[in-house]
């Protein structure tokens, strides 16, 4: 629930520009194909990681880091070395994405408050 609601939020707030940058015809089509691109990006990450639930016998379905980290542990032995390597990249960027939503949600809220400060003139 988490991640959805970071990504659709911080979305959200910037749609109208996006559509207003991109155009009345071309931007709805874009936001339709990267919505599907997203939905497709986090069925597969799932999917995998219900793979290693399963393969790794473990209780409880693993996190994002920890599913790259099994995927890779279970890969090729070139790729098993850089597993934990993987694990850490992956919170990094999470980090990384949820600062980004965070500067979003900032920017946002610091742009609508001087609207409404301009509107009642305080």
């Amino acid at each position: 629930m988490h991640l959805f609601k970071g990504n659709v939020g911080s979305g959200i707030f910037a749609m109208g520009d996006a559509i207003r940058n991109a155009g009345i015809l071309v931007g709805p089509g874009i936001v339709l194909l990267l919505g599907v691109i997203c939905v497709h990006c986090q069925h597969l990450l799932l999917s995998a990681a219900r793979k290693m639930k399963t393969k790794r016998e473990v209780a409880v379905p693993p996190d994002f880091a920890e599913t790259v980290e099994l995927c890779f542990a279970t890969g090729p032995p070139a790729m098993q070395k850089i597993s934990k390597f993987m694990k850490t990249l992956v919170n990094v960027f999470l980090c990384i994405t949820q600062l980004g939503f965070c500067c979003v949600y900032f920017v946002f809220i610091s742009e609508n408050a001087k609207q409404v400060r301009s509107v009642l003139h305080v």
